[in-house]
């Protein structure tokens, strides 16, 4: 019998397939084996890294080729460039005894072995590891053995990476000696150290599955302790969807009835190395359980953790680059210190973390949340991680500690500055920390230490602004020191609690004061002290109109960003809550609208004459999955739009569409209807997109198809925003029945001052709101649009 045994043409591919040849031989006496010699796309290009025309399986197609052909028997391969899956019909009969698995540097007599070597390889693997190792830069070198030898004697590398298995089959390096170290320096890695390849030092034979033949031959000269290895590293490339373009090394180690499995993936730029052991028998469960592990550790990669600082408490003060990562965050992580109206900003399905240290509430200590932290980004659960935490991240708000236990931990992160209260709630209360003449300097410490053993005398004489954070409990301690270092007794100190919300609280005295006026107050946390000069200074404008006033301004994020525009330079305390959140019912919106009207052929809705929207929400909504749909805008090019107001009309024409008809008598949605129904009368095709809590259309005479698109429902994170500073509001403005309902559901009426003042728009509203506060506090806006409650509180108040 004659076997036809593919090989590629290199002297270590036929040094290796004439071991298989022997092999055969010594088990079948008498069978003739003929080498057949074959170039590969691998062999053929060697200018490039692997990763760029074809990975592992530019050494093997042309083999399955072949084999497919029926044109070779069986082919030889290194098991290491084996691609993560083989052709169809094809199968791995038989490996070898494994030879030695390690990986080899080859240096150059005399070169420098450190961080300024350059290292020649074309693995990813063996790339992340010896930078790992060593620090170096490494470049890429393709070739076969004498090929980047020469190179490596040429002086273009100082020194390159091979593997053990590879030098010993080609008889030029044993454990003891060999030709290759009279000309270079050998350093072996050991596998601890420096994890192999899966399949590594292993040969691997490949045969057609319906080779009945072949496949008996092969199994006869199959190493059990070799194929159980093979297959272990296999599986768990296989899992891990691992090929040449990712540097991940695998190694499994057979020694009696136990199995030692090594994964090594890259984090964060550098090799993070697991491992396992258990019986030989469990090889598969090993093999998913630490490619269940490696997958995490690939996920924390994958994950990056935002060390956000949110501000100095009003929301409006958070950065865009804040904002944005929270619209995109998977999981948010938030102090007690950041306002919970920033976690409004946050797409459906982000999970949230509490991890404030407030008594009686969410409490965890910096240890917890560290590790908090590393478990998230570990789970695989989430990508994007941010850290929500008041002020600037690094303003004693102990980012530098989670920034170094991530690093530890291999996880990438990023730092977000956030505006300091160091500066920020001293300024909003009229104070600034530096001024011509008074102060030239400022300087920020913290009021609190955890065994409370600080000493603030060495602060009293260094000038300019002090600035205490978190130092309320310790106001006595700090102004005893600081007298005592001989600070005048007449320096002045203030106090300010809640910076830039409207809560915000100033209290005045001096250092020999501050403190007996402060317990006397009742003053408490969040609080920023200031002590000298400029301490003394009211900067705060007492002229514009709503000076001093603190407004909490409801409804959806989009309605309160307008009310918030129109009182914008007023001079108000403005609390922006957006305690309502719209959410799309895509299901409703792509199966009754699109499905029903939407032609795709054509590109163009049919039987829709007329489209209502009646709140700008649904405007907004309806366009983005339309476009998220592949809807262009186009297909509504014969359609006229009616709409329930002016606000509306403007989100409209936010899309570039102008409103057909809106409705000059009034707001509300009967109101619209009934005028539209006298404007469009019969005969035509009239759909309503609306909200699902909305009023139902078609009650005026006309036919229309009335489709609930979306809900609106209650937002704890900003309702509870709200209730803390509930007793300071001169004004709180409400636009929708809902909105009142959901308010007062989670704040009691009573919660507010006597003199509070309740600004709606709608009679529905204000009927609602009736059942919650007197009538003769309740102010109806003359208009229902933002324009008409910012009236109707510069009016009022």
């Amino acid at each position: 019998m004659k076997v036809r045994i593919g090989t590629r043409k290199s002297i270590l591919a036929l040094k290796q397939t004439e071991l298989v040849a022997n092999a055969i031989r010594g088990a079948f006496p008498g069978t003739e084996t003929e080498a057949l010699g074959r170039e590969t796309s691998g062999d053929k290009n060697l200018s490039s890294p692997l990763s760029a025309f074809g990975g592992k399986g530019a050494f093997v197609t042309e083999f399955e080729d072949a084999l497919l052909e029926g044109k070779i028997d069986m082919a030889v391969h290194s098991a290491k460039d084996l691609p993560a899956k083989i052709a169809d019909g094809l199968c791995i009969a038989a490996v070898l005894k494994r030879e030695d698995a390690r990986d080899v540097i080859v240096w150059r007599k005399g070169a420098e072995k450190s961080e300024k070597s350059v290292i020649g390889t074309s693995s990813p693997r063996r790339a992340l590891q010896i930078r790992g190792k060593l620090g170096c830069t490494v470049r890429t070198l393709r070739g076969n053995v004498g090929t980047r030898l020469t190179k490596l004697e040429a002086g273009e590398f100082d020194g390159i990476i091979l593997a053990a298995a590879g030098l010993k089959r080609l008889g030029i390096l044993s454990d003891g000696g060999g030709e290759i170290r009279e000309k270079f320096d050998v350093e072996i890695l050991g596998e601890d150290e420096f994890c192999p390849a899966g399949g590594q030092g292993i040969i691997a034979i490949e045969c057609a599955e319906s080779n009945a033949e072949m496949r008996r031959i092969l199994e006869k000269i199959c190493d059990e302790t070799a194929f159980i290895e093979f297959c272990t590293e296999r599986k768990i490339l296989a899992l891990l969807g691992s090929g040449c373009h990712d540097p991940t090394a695998v190694f499994a180690k057979v020694r009696g009835g136990e199995i030692t499995v090594s994964v090594v993936v890259e984090q964060n730029g550098k090799p993070h190395r697991i491992t396992m052991r258990g019986q030989t028998a469990d090889s598969g469960r090993i093999a998913e359980k630490i490619a269940a592990e490696a997958e995490k550790a690939l996920a924390a990669e994958k994950t990056r953790v935002y060390l956000v600082g949110s501000g100095p408490g009003d929301d409006s003060l958070a950065t865009q680059k804040a904002v944005s990562l929270i619209k995109n965050a998977d999981a948010v992580v938030y102090d007690a210190l950041a306002n919970p109206a920033l976690l409004s900003y946050a797409k459906t399905g982000c999970s949230f973390f509490p991890v404030g240290k407030i008594p009686g509430k969410h409490s965890k200590t910096q240890d917890e949340i560290n590790e908090i932290l590393v478990d998230l980004a570990k789970s695989g659960k989430f990508r994007n991680i941010v850290r929500l935490k008041g002020g600037d991240p690094f303003v004693f708000g102990r980012g530098g500690e989670e920034a170094e236990h991530l690093s530890r931990n291999g996880i990438a992160y990023e730092t977000v500055p956030g505006v300091t209260s160091a500066i920020a709630a001293l300024e909003c209360a009229g104070i600034p920390v530096t001024h011509r003449g008074e102060s030239r300097s400022f300087c920020v410490i913290t009021g609190h230490t955890a065994d409370g053993s600080e000493s603030f005398v060495k602060y009293a004489g260094i000038g300019g602004t002090l600035v205490f954070l978190m130092g309320v409990a310790n106001i006595k301690k700090i102004a005893d020191d600081l007298l005592s270092g001989g600070m005048d007794a007449d320096t002045p100190a203030a106090i300010v609690e809640n910076g830039t919300t409207a809560r915000q609280r100033r209290t005045n005295g001096t250092i020999s004061t501050i403190a007996q006026i402060a317990l006397e107050r009742n003053v408490s946390n969040p609080a920023v002290i200031a002590v000298g000069k400029t301490a003394a200074f009211d900067m705060r404008c007492g002229i514009l109109p709503l000076s001093g006033r603190r407004i909490c301004i409801t409804g959806t994020r989009s309605f309160v960003q307008k009310v918030g525009a129109e009182i914008e330079g007023s001079g108000a305390a403005a609390t922006l809550a957006p305690i309502l959140r719209t959410e799309l019912d895509e299901r409703a919106f792509d199966t009754a609208f699109v499905g029903k009207h939407y032609d795709k052929n054509e590109r163009s809705f049919r039987n829709v004459d007329w489209l209502v929207f009646t709140s700008s929400n649904g405007v907004r909504l309806a366009f983005r999955r339309m476009f998220a749909l592949g809807i262009d805008i186009r297909a509504l090019s014969r359609i006229q739009f009616c709409v329930v107001g002016s606000g509306t009309a403007d989100a409209l024409a936010e899309f570039g569409i102008t409103a057909d008809f809106v409705p000059k008598s009034g707001f509300t949605v009967a109101e619209m209807e009934k005028e539209f129904s006298d404007f469009v009368g019969g005969g035509k095709n009239i759909v309503a997109l609306r909200a699902a809590e909305g009023s139902p259309l078609g009650n005026s005479g006309i036919k229309i198809e009335d489709i609930p698109i979306y809900t609106t429902k209650a937002d704890k994170n900003a309702l509870e925003s709200v209730s803390a500073g509930a007793s300071s509001f001169d004004a709180v403005t409400f636009a929708s029945s809902l909105g009142v309902k959901s308010f007062f559901g989670f704040i009691p009426p009573e919660s507010f001052s006597e003199n509070a003042k309740f600004i709606c728009i709608g009679g529905k509203t204000r009927a609602t709101l009736e059942q919650f506060v007197p009538r003769e506090k309740i102010v109806t806006a003359g208009e229902c649009t933002a324009n008409g409650i910012a009236r109707a509180l510069f009016e009022s108040l």
